[in-house]
């Protein structure tokens, strides 16, 4: 015996079970987003992708102190460790300190698996030498010139390193080291 179907209210709708297309669509496009979402948050633990993004941050950072020295006529520093850098700024009284006038920090360390290297007018720069008193190794000007170095980061683990080096008239360029 066939059953017969009945309307579910006064005005003679039919209830029908499942979902449309356009429902399906929408749903599988939410959870593409959020999964590539997730997908692009997640760092890679590849050695040569953390010293790729270190040059990066260390590359901003120099265009950005030797921009501000520029603009506001001041002379700035930088002073490097093997494990990490700073950025330092040359006071009325003559000494270098680390400039308190803006929301960056001025100081980074770099993760415990990265390396640098220095070298400073064609001369590498031994860290275990160095003094105890922060005075930079390279000097940024005010008038846009800096001095001529080099710098190599890499890992034990990573084959090639990058290498950033700026030159006498402060032109900063970066790439992988030969």
């Amino acid at each position: 015996m066939a059953t017969a179907r009945t309307p579910t209210s006064v005005t003679g709708t039919w209830i029908h079970s499942g979902f449309t297309l356009l429902e399906v669509l929408v749903t599988v496009l939410l959870i593409g987003i959020i999964a590539s979402f997730a997908v692009l948050s997640i760092r890679g633990n590849d050695p040569a992708e953390r010293v790729e993004r270190e040059a990066q941050r260390l590359f901003a950072r120099l265009e950005l102190s030797q921009q501000e020295a520029i603009l506001r006529g001041e002379q700035r520093g930088i002073y490097f460790t093997s494990t990490g850098y700073a950025f330092l700024l040359l006071n009325r009284e003559g000494d270098w300190g680390i400039p308190i006038d803006t929301d960056l920090p001025q100081s980074y360390e770099l993760p415990q698996d990265v390396q640098l290297s220095l070298i400073v007018e064609d001369r590498p720069v031994e860290f275990a030498q160095q003094r105890s008193s922060l005075e930079p190794q390279v000097l940024l000007l005010s008038t846009g010139e800096a001095t001529p170095f080099s710098v190599s980061l890499g890992t034990v683990s990573a084959p090639n390193s990058i290498t950033l080096s700026g030159d006498l008239t402060g032109h900063l360029q970066w790439g992988a080291a030969q």
